[in-house]
C-alpha cells in the first residue's frame, strides 16, 4: 500500500532525512525548557500545555512548509488556523510537538515529538523522537523502520510474531483499563502487560519489544500518525475492527478504538 503511492522511495528517503533534522532541532528547544522549572497552563478543554509545546510547534510548522511548500501542516496548537483548508487535500502533515504532555510535566522522559506525512488517508512516513531518552525512530515505507540511540548510527527494527508462551501487551500510562483490555483481546493469551506514555507504544511494538497495543481511550490523529507509520514500516498493522486500517483526515480528527499489532 505505502510503496504504491506517488512519492518515490528516493523522495521519501530524502523527506524522512529532512524531517529527522527538524525533530532533532525541536528536541533541543524542548529539552532547554524541560530542564527548567517551567510553567504549566491549561487550555479550555482542561488539557495541559507548556511553552515547549508552542515553541516546538512553531519551529516544526515553519520548517515543514519549506520542505513541501503548499502542503498543510496540522498540529494540535495550530489546528484552528488551518482545518478549513485541509479536507480537500490528499497530502498533509500531522504534527504533535509534545505527545505525552503529562509525561513531560512529570519529567519521566516518556514524551515524544511526532511528525507524519499523510497521503490518501495513510501515513507514508513518520519520525518519532524521544528527546529525554535520546532515542529516535523513523520509517518511510515498507521494511524501512529504524531506531537511533545515543549516536548517529541507525539500526533496522522489525515487529515480531507472538511467541507460543503468549504476547506482551502495552497500553497507555494515563488511560489504562485492564477490564477494557481483556474485552478487546478476549482470545489472546497475555504473558505480560506493560504501560508506557506517548507514541513510544507504537515504537515498542515496531522494534519487537511488545506485540499488541490496544487503544481504548481517546486519541487525536496527530497522536498516532507518526507511530503508525513506523509500525507499518516494521511489518505491523493498526486496525479498527477486524480488517480496516486506521485512516487519517477525519473531520473531527478523533480516532476510534484501534489495535496496533506486530506480525501475525
Amino acid at each position: 500500500m505505502v510503496d504504491s503511492l506517488p512519492f518515490s522511495k528516493t523522495e521519501r528517503q530524502n523527506l524522512v532525512e529532512a524531517v529527522t533534522d527538524i525533530v532533532d532541532r525541536a528536541a533541543e528547544l524542548i529539552l532547554d525548557i524541560y530542564n527548567t522549572d517551567f510553567e504549566v497552563r491549561y487550555k479550555d478543554d482542561g488539557s495541559p500545555v507548556t511553552d515547549a509545546d508552542q515553541v516546538a510547534e512553531e519551529l516544526i510548522v515553519e520548517e515543514l512548509k519549506k520542505v513541501l511548500p503548499g502542503i498543510s501542516v496540522i498540529g494540535e496548537e495550530t489546528l484552528a488556523k488551518t482545518s478549513d483548508t485541509l479536507i480537500n487535500q490528499h497530502t498533509f502533515w500531522l504534527v504533535d510537538p509534545i505527545d505525552g504532555t503529562k509525561e513531560f510535566i512529570k519529567k519521566n522522559g516518556e514524551f515524544t515529538v511526532n511528525i507524519a506525512l499523510i497521503q490518501e488517508k495513510f501515513p507514508i512516513l513518520g519520525v518519532v523522537g524521544a528527546p529525554a531518552l535520546n532515542c529516535t525512530y523513523r520509517a518511510h515505507g515498507l521494511a524501512t523502520s529504524e531506531r537511533r540511540e545515543h549516536s548517529n548510527i541507525w539500526q533496522r527494527i522489525s515487529a515480531k510474531t507472538v511467541a507460543h508462551e503468549g504476547c506482551v501487551t502495552i497500553s497507555s500510562r494515563s488511560h489504562g483499563d485492564k477490564t477494557k483490555l481483556r474485552n478487546l483481546l478476549p482470545n489472546t493469551h497475555i504473558k505480560t502487560h506493560e504501560v508506557l506514555g506517548s507514541s513510544l507504544k507504537f515504537c515498542r511494538v515496531a522494534e519487537g519489544a511488545a506485540h499488541i497495543y490496544p487503544r481504548y481511550g481517546p486519541t487525536r490523529e496527530w497522536d498516532t500518525a507518526a507511530g503508525h507509520a513506523i509500525l507499518l514500516g516494521a511489518g505491523g498493522t493498526v486496525f479498527v475492527g477486524e480488517d480496516r486500517e486506521l485512516q487519517y483526515g477525519k473531520k473531527d480528527w478523533i480516532n476510534p478504538e484501534f489495535i496496533a499489532r506486530a506480525r501475525t
